[in-house]
């Protein structure tokens, strides 16, 4: 049988032990940040593709500080961004840039950003074509010699698409920046279509 001093000791130790696990959970508790109560934070985020492919070294600027830049996996992260409404600007060779905002509310929320590419634009204004819908795809050419303006297949597609549209002058100005001597069998029909003002039904391929 244990004596009144031996359960004591225990009973002690016991308490001890009790008090550390309470002060070690408090601990723990009051080193946790809440996710949504904090002045800034790093953001981290993803730009990728109309594929839903990563896009490598493009710029991400928050609120017009010094960009970042993604990595081979189209990740980026953007130390102290303050919480609330954040503007932003993401570019990248080859693509729209984005401009807008977000709102900025959860520590560990991850930005997901979504940049068109010029051949995407290609792509769908030759849908567009395909379609017989021309005024479509003039707009959609329209982006897409924004990104790639000095692409020879995107300036034969924006004319195509303007000719097919009715606007016979903005095809011709399009296919002025094409030599007379163009040896494009496609270029040429379209000037000889745009001079006998005959529409001429084109393969896009």
């Amino acid at each position: 049988m244990q004596s009144r001093d031996s359960r004591t000791l225990d009973l002690v130790s016991v308490l001890i032990f009790i008090g550390a696990a309470l002060v070690a959970i408090l601990s723990s508790c009051a080193t946790v940040p809440s996710p949504v109560e904090f002045d800034t934070a790093t953001l981290h985020g993803m730009v990728y593709d109309d594929e839903h492919n990563p896009v490598q070294w493009a710029s991400v600027s928050i609120a017009g500080r010094e960009p970042v830049y993604t990595d081979i996996d189209g990740r980026f992260a953007v130390p102290k961004v303050a919480r609330g409404v954040v503007a932003i600007e993401v570019g990248a060779d080859g693509f729209a840039p984005h401009t807008g905002e977000f709102l900025f509310a959860n520590r560990t929320q991850v930005l997901y950003l979504r940049l068109h590419s010029g051949r995407s634009f290609v792509r769908q204004a030759i849908g567009a074509l395909d379609s017989g819908d021309g005024e479509t795809a003039v707009h959609l050419a329209g982006k897409a010699l924004m990104v790639l303006p000095g692409d020879p297949e995107v300036r034969f597609i924006a004319a195509l698409a303007s000719y097919r549209a009715g606007h016979l002058a903005m095809a011709q100005t399009h296919l002025s920046s094409f030599p007379e001597a163009c040896g494009y069998e496609a270029v040429r029909l379209l000037r000889a279509d745009l001079v006998a003002g005959v529409a001429t039904d084109l393969e896009v391929e």
